[in-house]
């Protein structure tokens, strides 16, 4: 039996394909191997090499996620007058009931994190 790791309740692959399933958040662009599930480090400061949580992932679309990780920081975000805080808090809500690990802390670090942001929507 494998040992569980302190951080497995911030791995999910059933909720990464939960991700995949949404439009893009900013195209809207849908489809099966059409959206990937991104991992915001830019807005989740974290220890050099330490991944954020699964449970923190938006959809993308493999344009809008590359185009992301070329700018790599918060204004992408504002520049395409999306609040990643506001869709995260909605969907884990929406799929989690209170008490699952992973969407708990999830939605512990979006509350923490959403106070930096500027409000562009």
């Amino acid at each position: 039996m494998k040992r569980p790791h302190k951080n497995d309740h911030l791995r999910s692959q059933e909720h990464l394909r939960l991700v995949r399933a949404q439009p893009c958040m900013i195209s809207r662009t849908m489809g099966r191997g059409r959206v990937a599930a991104h991992h915001p480090k830019e807005l989740f400061p974290a220890k050099m090499g330490v991944r954020i949580s699964d449970y923190l992932c938006v959809p993308l679309s493999h344009d809008m996620h590359d185009s992301l990780h070329k700018a790599n920081n918060v204004s992408w975000w504002a520049g395409h007058r999306r609040n990643p805080y506001v869709w995260l808090k909605w969907f884990l809500r929406m799929h989690y009931a209170p008490g699952h690990a992973g969407a708990d802390h999830a939605l512990e670090q979006v509350e923490f994190y959403q106070g930096r942001w500027p409000d562009h929507g």
